[in-house]
Order: structure tokens, then sequence, then C-alpha cells
């Protein structure tokens, strides 16, 4: 019996979330003096689904609402019924719940 492939996402370039990542850990750091935004405007084309999620990320906000909604949302995943959840699960699942919609 064929052992089961495993799907990976592409986004509509054809480069998987996977090659993406890879891609980007390989690159080298950039300058501390260097402006970040350049970087990801520099390589929005190689790296877009990174690229998005940067600039949301670098972006200043207009409002506290953004905050607000995120410790509305790590209010409601971590509750004291699940108290033994590790901080790395919770980062992960933050920022699964937090950036789904754009990693799709």
């Amino acid at each position: 019996m064929p052992a089961p492939s495993v799907e990976r996402k592409r986004n509509p370039s054809g480069i998987s979330v996977s090659s993406e990542m890879d891609d980007y850990l390989s690159d080298n750091c950039i300058d501390m003096s260097k402006d970040p935004l350049l970087y990801w405007h520099s390589n929005c084309q190689r790296l877009p689904r990174l690229a998005k999620l940067a600039v949301q990320y670098l972006a200043i906000p207009a409002t506290s609402a953004p905050v607000e909604r995120l410790f509305s949302t790590a209010g409601k995943t971590f509750r004291p019924e699940r108290c033994r959840l590790a901080d790395g699960t919770f980062e992960k699942l933050m920022m699964v719940k937090c950036n789904g919609k754009m990693l799709k």
C-alpha cells in the first residue's frame, strides 16, 4: 500500500508555505540600521505570505482595537480548564487563530 502523500498548500504563484518559510529562514539577517519594510517590499514576490504578515505586524495601528481583540482572544484560549497549556503551544494557537486567514 502506498504511503499517503503530504499535500502542501501553495499560493497563487505556486510556492508552497513550507518552501517559502525555508527560503526566508535561509536568508541572512538584515542589519539593525536597515528598514525592515524595505526588505519585505523587495521580497514580496519571493515571500508573499510572510510579506503580508510582516506588513501587518510592522505597521503602527491607528487604534488600540487590534490589541484589545488579541487580549480577548487570548483570554478565551487560555481558560482555567486549560491551565496546563504550555507557553509554546499557547503561542502557536494564538498565531493560527489570529493569522489563519492570511496563511490560507
